[in-house]
C-alpha cells in the first residue's frame, strides 16, 4: 500500500471541515482510497481521523470530514491518502523547491522536502457565542424592567 501525504502546521485553533487536493492523473474510473488525519509528521501514529474517500477524476477534490476535526494552533498535523499503485498520482509541486515551510510533503513514512502537495485546509466558521431563545427573553425582561424603573424614579422625584 502506497500513501501520499502533507503535513502542516494548524495556522489557527478550529475545526477542520474539508481538505482540498489537486488530483493531476489517474487511472480510468472512480478510484477508492482511504483518508487519514493525524497529529505529529505523518501518518504512521496517533491518527485523529479515518475516511473513505473516492476520486472520481482529475482536478481539484474536495474532502468533506463526516466529522468535524479540531486543531490547535502552532500544532503540527498530517493527512495522506492511501491506495495501490502510486497513490494515484496526486499532483505536488517540486519546481519552487519546499513552497510550504509549514510543513512537509511525505510517501509513506519518507519525507520528501524538496516538494509539497497542493492543498488547502478549510476550517468551519468561527464560533461567536449567542443567546438561546430563554436568555433572550431573560435578558429583555431585565432591560424592561429597568426602564421601567429608571421612568418611575424619575416621575417620583
Amino acid at each position: 500500500m502506497v500513501t501520499i501525504g502533507q503535513s502542516f502546521t494548524a495556522c489557527r485553533d478550529g475545526q477542520i471541515e474539508f481538505i482540498k487536493i489537486r488530483v493531476n492523473t489517474m487511472d480510468p474510473g472512480p478510484q477508492s482510497t482511504i483518508l487519514k488525519i493525524a497529529r505529529g509528521a505523518n501518518t504512521s501514529c496517533n491518527v485523529l481521523h479515518t475516511q473513505n474517500v473516492t476520486i472520481n477524476g482529475m482536478g481539484d477534490l474536495t474532502i468533506r470530514l463526516n466529522r468535524s476535526l479540531p486543531v490547535i494552533n502552532g500544532a503540527v498535523y498530517s493527512f495522506s491518502l492511501g491506495g495501490s499503485g502510486d497513490a494515484f498520482n496526486i499532483g505536488y509541486s517540486t519546481s519552487l523547491g519546499d513552497v510550504y515551510t509549514g510543513g512537509t510533503l511525505f510517501r509513506n513514512t519518507t519525507p520528501i522536502p524538496t516538494g509539497d502537495l497542493y492543498f488547502r485546509i478549510g476550517f468551519g466558521a468561527v464560533f461567536i457565542p449567542t443567546m438561546g431563545q430563554w436568555s433572550l427573553f431573560i435578558f429583555g425582561r431585565l432591560i424592561l424592567n429597568m426602564g421601567v424603573f429608571s421612568i418611575r424614579r424619575r416621575v417620583l422625584v
